[in-house]
């Protein structure tokens, strides 16, 4: 069995040579900074300096193996490492193929991070209606189904939930020209989409009330 861990598991001598860490992630260090107990919201200039120093001393032990990037998953579906940072879409999309079940998310006592991605529209910008209809055209249920289909990712429109399930029009056209380079039927990702979902679409809804 993998372990996997977004950050903060204290590595023991078993797991020489075959930890991974991230080489270049924006939440790297703050996640770091959480392994030593301070909240990385209130965190001071001293507490990054000790966070490296825990980095540092991982490195001169030898745990070690790399440096990573996205391709991390790769090393832990093939069994190079046994213990690596990692995002949780990307174990839980690894783990609906039956060859990869043996992976596993652990989240450390120290806690979480929670990230989202999302659309924002600058400033002075010459064409925000042109922006908010694309906005608008991502979060119809119907486009929706097809980008959670392909994504296999946390979605926030619940109502893609019943296009996949019951399908009709163009969409139910779309979903099943897709279906042989995604190789599981569009139920199967209906079975989990809308975890979170109403709360991101919440989010989505109080910006765009808010800055609209």
């Amino acid at each position: 069995m993998h372990l996997i861990v977004p950050f903060a598991r204290e590595a023991g001598p078993d797991d020489q040579g075959g930890i991974l860490q991230a080489g270049n992630e924006p939440g790297y260090v703050p996640r770091v900074v959480l392994a030593i107990g301070v909240d990385p919201a209130t965190s001071k200039e001293s507490d990054w300096a000790k966070a490296a120093k825990k980095l540092q001393q991982q490195k001169s032990d030898g745990l070690v193996r790399s440096y990573y990037d996205q391709s991390y998953i790769d090393h832990l579906k093939n069994g190079d490492i046994v213990v690596s940072q990692a995002w949780s879409g990307d174990i839980f999309q690894a783990d609906l193929n039956s060859k990869y079940r043996d992976l596993k998310l652990l989240i450390p006592t120290e806690g979480g991070m929670f990230w989202t991605d999302n659309m924002a529209i600058p400033m002075y910008s010459q064409n925000p209606k042109d922006a908010m209809t694309l906005m608008d055209f991502f979060y119809d249920p119907q486009v929706q189904a097809l980008v959670e289909y392909y994504d296999d990712y946390v979605c926030p429109v619940p109502a893609a939930k019943e296009v996949l399930l019951s399908p009709t029009g163009w969409a139910k056209t779309a979903l099943a020209q897709m279906k042989p380079e995604i190789g599981l039927p569009a139920s199967t990702t209906a079975a989990t989409t809308g975890i979170s979902a109403r709360n991101l679409e919440s989010s989505f809804m109080m910006m765009r009330k808010t800055h609209g």
